[in-house]
């Protein structure tokens, strides 16, 4: 009974320790997720790109890490899906929920980093016509048929945990997105936001989203940790 105890004592401390390494972003001042980085946008098919935006430094493998290292449980299968499901249904949603919450994270980002607001109702899905805005043709290109009102899999609504799950427990997703968006942007070479700088951001995007979510997909079959931090969470009940 005592070497268990002692046990479950030092699994404890080394999860907790880990969480305090994996969660230390969130109280950064990172800023709020959704406030925009250019104060206004101009109504004209031309916008200057701002020189003022300068990301910090981090290194991208450190943030990645930090995610393909943890991993997810029961309880956690719960949280991320609002507390409506449990057990094996709320298992199931995990990859679902976890992998489009972090990618329409990516697109707030994304937009915030061309000087759009944060993404407003989930619309049909349609293809860019000529008459777009900036904004609408962003829009067209990137919120396809899973973000949209023709998803066979997903409300809106659905999604709201999944974000508030992931910038609690992944907040190295969202920074990932806003540093690697920002230098895409300041590094590329033209100085105005046109359809053709749009289309290199998009494809930025879509670079990023694929390691963050082999990051998320390597979390979610990491079977010690998840082993070790079931353990602890019966050790401390």
């Amino acid at each position: 009974m005592i070497t268990e105890f002692i046990i479950c004592l030092f699994v404890v401390g080394n999860l907790i320790h880990a969480d305090t390494v994996i969660t230390s972003n969130s109280t950064s001042d990172e800023g709020d997720p959704t406030v925009n980085i250019i104060d206004k946008l101009e109504t004209m098919d031309n916008i200057t790109i701002s020189n003022s935006i300068s990301p910090k430094e981090f290194n991208i493998d450190d943030e990645l890490i930090k995610i393909n290292s943890s991993c997810m449980i029961d309880s956690d299968f719960e949280e991320i899906t609002g507390y409506e499901f449990k057990g094996f249904l709320a298992a199931f949603l995990v990859h679902v929920l976890s992998t489009n919450g972090a990618g329409l994270i990516g697109v707030q980002e994304l937009r915030a980093s061309l000087g759009f607001p944060p993404p407003g109702p989930w619309k049909h899905e349609r293809e860019p016509t000529d008459e777009d805005t900036l904004e609408e043709y962003l829009d067209a290109k990137v919120m396809k048929k899973m973000w949209s009102l023709d998803s066979n899999w997903l409300h809106e609504k659905n999604l709201v945990p999944a974000f508030k799950y992931l910038d609690k427990h992944f907040p190295s997703i969202r920074k990932i997105y806003r540093h690697q968006l920002v230098q895409s942007l300041q590094s590329y070479e033209k100085k105005i936001i046109d359809r053709k700088t749009i289309d290199y951001m998009i494809q930025e995007f879509h670079g990023i989203r694929k390691k963050i979510d082999n990051a998320m997909n390597e979390m979610r079959s990491n079977w010690e940790c998840e082993y070790e931090k079931e353990k602890a969470r019966r050790c401390s009940s």
